[in-house]
């Protein structure tokens, strides 16, 4: 995402500064100040998301990682139904987006579920050996 940004400025904010820049926000009596401070929040805010998001995806795995964007998309959803359906009826909340919610919470639900019971079944094969193998040094192996 950054580097498409970065593009654009480059072939096409840059050749037409004064055109697009200057002469709009002079005559908006704007601040470049003000202007060049967003787009530095900007960029310091999309590279945090992309380091933050690969950091994620390191640590996490991918499935994971595809389980929190499955959530997050829900959540934009239903944020969105409830903040802009009266400005834009295509955000509003419908059947479609109430089916892709259940699905994706019972997906999410089922593989907390299996993953702690896989993470329990596999500590108990760990930790739980009889007194011979104990004995005989077999658990070692």
């Amino acid at each position: 995402g950054l580097s498409v940004v970065g593009l654009y400025q480059l072939t096409r904010v840059v050749p037409n500064w004064s055109t697009l820049f200057v002469h709009e926000v002079s005559a908006h009596h704007g601040s470049a100040l003000v202007i060049a401070t967003c787009y530095g929040c900007i960029f310091i805010a999309n590279f945090l998301h992309n380091w933050t998001y690969f950091k994620m995806l390191h640590f996490s795995g991918s499935v994971s990682t595809g389980i929190n964007q499955a959530l997050r998309a829900v959540g934009v959803f239903v944020i969105s139904g409830i903040c802009f359906c009266e400005q834009q009826h295509s955000q509003c909340f419908n059947a479609f987006k109430l089916l892709s919610l259940v699905v994706v919470i019972v997906g999410v639900l089922r593989y907390a579920f299996l993953t702690a019971m896989y993470k329990h079944q596999k500590e108990k094969q760990l930790y739980m050996i009889g007194i011979e193998e104990y004995q005989s040094g077999k658990h070692l192996v």
